[in-house]
């Protein structure tokens, strides 16, 4: 397979240098958080229409529920196609730091929420009737309700252990899990489209490293909950499950030097004890992790983010 440079994007520069992709030194989270902000605010004024009629009349942006939202067979055709979250996705190779930017810019874009700036993002008072149960409604208070922002992540669509052991080669699938085949991706997007779509409480997988399986009942998204971050290996897609059309708003692929996030994974395998030493720990990253990062900068050429964050060297 070939290797790329140590600089993740070195060899695909040709590919991203069109002007609506902005980048970010790793340094630069207040930029990075008010460029998002812009971003979402504009996704909701387009998307969300007592957005906009609030914003003709007023100004401002108080985002609210669709009037009579109901379970999903009677919802009107005015509201149905209507998106009711902002996804915003973060991509890198494996080390390159997904796990530590995203609830910084969880925590960041949850500020702004609470500002004057982005009220569109507040969690409002509502009434949602759930799907299959049209007679109950669950209620809401912006007292105590979830943030307007929320993270959730792809690890937990991990294929478990149990399905790896259904491979042809068992032991081949163990060693090389991370890899796009070892993830059901469409699976994966399915549920960020009923994330971005449901205006109701969404349930959503995360990864039980205790039993080093995925648990689907890991997290649940609240309806108060208007925009949420993604992050993950292959938030960009693959080349047999490609990112479908619209799920993202916002993209952002942090760029960090292999060579650096090589060091990061050698070690974090060793302390999280799934290679015994620092030699077993390197031929993981040589025979699985190296590979799979070169498989998702080559996705670069297919996928563009819309914006690029500099990793530390």
């Amino acid at each position: 397979m070939a290797e790329f440079s140590s600089s993740g994007l070195s060899a695909l520069r040709s590919t991203q240098t069109a002007p609506e992709v902005r980048r970010f030194a790793a340094s630069e989270l207040e930029p990075l958080i008010e460029f998002l902000s812009v971003r979402i605010l504009e996704t909701h004024q387009r998307c969300c229409p007592v957005s906009r009629k609030t914003a003709e009349t007023n100004g401002s942006f108080v985002c609210q529920q669709p009037p009579n939202p109901v379970d999903g067979s009677e919802i009107s055709s005015e509201h149905a196609p209507q998106p009711w979250r902002v996804l915003v996705g973060i991509a890198g190779i494996p080390g390159s730091g997904k796990s530590t930017l995203a609830p910084r810019l969880e925590a960041g874009l949850n500020a702004v929420s609470r500002s004057q700036f982005c009220q569109c993002l507040l969690p409002v008072q509502a009434e949602t009737k759930l799907q299959g149960n049209p007679r109950e409604s669950h209620q809401e208070n912006t007292p105590g309700c979830p943030a307007a922002v929320a993270l959730v992540g792809m690890d937990g669509f991990h294929l478990t252990r149990a399905e790896l052991d259904k491979f042809p080669d068992p032991k081949e699938a163990h060693r090389c899990r991370g890899a796009p085949w070892t993830f059901d991706l469409r699976a994966f997007w399915e549920r960020l489209h009923a994330l971005k779509m449901k205006p109701g409480p969404v349930v959503f997988p995360t990864f039980d490293h205790a039993v080093k399986d995925p648990d689907s009942h890991g997290c649940v998204v609240e309806t108060s909950t208007r925009v949420v971050v993604v992050e993950g290996l292959y938030i960009l897609g693959t080349e047999e499950c490609p990112l479908p059309p619209n799920i993202f708003d916002v993209t952002i692929f942090i760029d960090t030097p292999k060579t650096v996030a090589a060091d990061r994974v050698i070690k974090r395998h060793v302390a999280s004890g799934i290679s015994r030493n620092l030699e077993e720990a390197k031929r993981r990253w040589d025979e699985n992790d190296s590979q799979n990062a070169d498989y998702i900068l080559r996705q670069l050429k297919f996928a563009q983010p819309d914006a690029i964050i500099q990793g530390d060297a």
